[in-house]
């Protein structure tokens, strides 16, 4: 696991839906860079983070996106992280 340290810059956010006859399940997605690192954060939950903010995101880097599995935003106070990422 690594982190990632910074301020937030030119952040976009969507909504990822998916699911079959049993149900379906929708994410939070926000990319935006980190310094000049493009970051990648999908959760379950709201993800509360915007331009400016100063954030410390854990995660793994693959193919070049860092990919958040959990976040604090220094700024505000607001952690999140998947409910099955301990």
């Amino acid at each position: 696991m690594d982190m990632l340290e910074g301020i937030v810059e030119h952040i976009r956010y969507s909504t990822s839906v998916s699911g079959d006859e049993h149900g379906t399940a929708s994410s939070q997605v926000a990319v935006f860079d980190v310094g000049h690192q493009p970051v990648e954060i999908a959760l379950s939950e709201s993800i509360a983070i915007k331009n400016g903010d100063d954030i410390l995101v854990a995660g793994k880097s693959i193919r070049g996106l860092f990919r958040g599995l959990a976040y604090y935003n220094k700024t505000n106070g607001v952690k999140g992280k998947e409910s099955t990422w301990i």
